[in-house]
């Protein structure tokens, strides 16, 4: 077929002697790499800053740096190879590559996620660029700083304090009509009057040009305006066509976490996902404690490569979690 290609002659010497030129994909190096791994009996999983619809990036000193983990950067520099995972743009424009995906490798030291990529530009001295990214547990999703560059072995460093470097189980509660129950402590709490109001969350925006808004009731639409979206929790539309929505959240088997006062909520769908078939979309958001905020708004943060939607929400609706709910000495629950 057309991945696997047919080899061709190329050149042949006096009969004895044939070369061959095969093109196919079989042998090129992979474009994603494992997000999610295991060490001393403790599950991670970076799935969280895995994304298909952009990468993390953000500028220091006047330079610009690209950063996807376990994939290739999108929505990167032009000249950004599609196999690099780490790319950094210069003030004058100059585009170098840091680090490419399929040489990722992932460790734990001294309670940090140490994730690194080789083979980036040439540095002299048969040396190329590399990357060493360190993810430190924190309660939020966070960004990528950077930290220094060692000229020595040409490599960056950079910092990033994010929750997808905790190895924690959350501890799962119940959900009844907007009440949250811990079945450890018996305690209860109620999200008010977040659960049963309509939002809508926006932020992606593809490469494509496809601009995709998400309709969000917790306790299941019911006054969309788009009549489709009706009986799901989380509903993609497009703004401008009326005939277009996909049902990406659904309350049946939808699984509640709390960890460290915030909450997280799963929800599967019955969509197939788009880039394999087999899987089904699912959804999370991700509910943080803002008490300057009242209701707050949920945002759109990525879509991974898992098909799973990612939301944050920041509301001060859940801000009584962290006393009220796990108790003051609870903690997370590690693995």
């Amino acid at each position: 077929n057309e991945d696997t290609g047919r080899p061709e002659v190329l050149s042949e010497v006096r009969g004895c002697e044939a070369t061959f030129e095969w093109k196919t994909k079989v042998v090129c190096p992979p474009k994603k790499m494992e997000c999610k791994f295991i060490q001393k009996h403790k599950t991670y999983d970076l799935r969280l800053l895995s994304s298909l619809t952009g990468s993390w990036d953000f500028v220091h000193e006047g330079t610009s740096y690209f950063i996807n983990l376990c994939q290739r950067v999108f929505k990167g520099p032009l000249d950004c190879s599609d196999r690099a995972s780490v790319c950094k743009k210069s003030s004058s424009g100059q585009v170098q590559v840091l680090g490419l995906v399929h040489t990722q490798k992932l460790d734990v030291i001294d309670d940090k996620v140490i994730v690194t990529y080789s083979k980036g530009y040439p540095c002299g001295g048969n040396r190329t660029a590399s990357s060493v990214i360190e993810l430190t547990c924190a309660k939020t999703v966070g960004r990528p700083t950077f930290k220094r560059f060692d000229s020595d072995s040409c490599t960056y460093y950079f910092r990033w304090d994010s929750r997808a470097a905790c190895a924690v189980r959350p501890q799962e509660v119940s959900m009844v009509n907007g009440t949250l129950t811990n079945p450890v402590t018996g305690r209860s709490f109620s999200l008010g009057e977040i659960y049963f109001k309509l939002f809508s969350a926006s932020g992606d925006m593809r490469t494509n040009g496809d601009n995709y808004l998400y309709e969000i009731q917790l306790s299941s639409i019911t006054s969309s305006a788009n009549p489709a979206c009706s009986g799901a929790n989380i509903c993609q539309v497009k703004p401008n066509d009326q005939h277009f929505s996909r049902k990406v959240g659904t309350s049946d088997r939808t699984k509640y976490y709390v960890q460290d006062g915030d909450l997280d909520v799963v929800f599967a769908s019955s969509s197939k996902c788009g880039k394999d078939k087999t899987k089904s979309v699912s959804s999370t958001i991700f509910f943080h404690c803002d008490p300057m905020v009242k209701d707050g708004i949920p945002e759109f943060s990525h879509e991974t490569a898992d098909c799973q939607y990612l939301f944050s929400w920041y509301t001060a609706a859940v801000c009584p979690l962290g006393v009220a709910f796990d108790g003051e000495n609870a903690g997370p629950e590690y693995k």
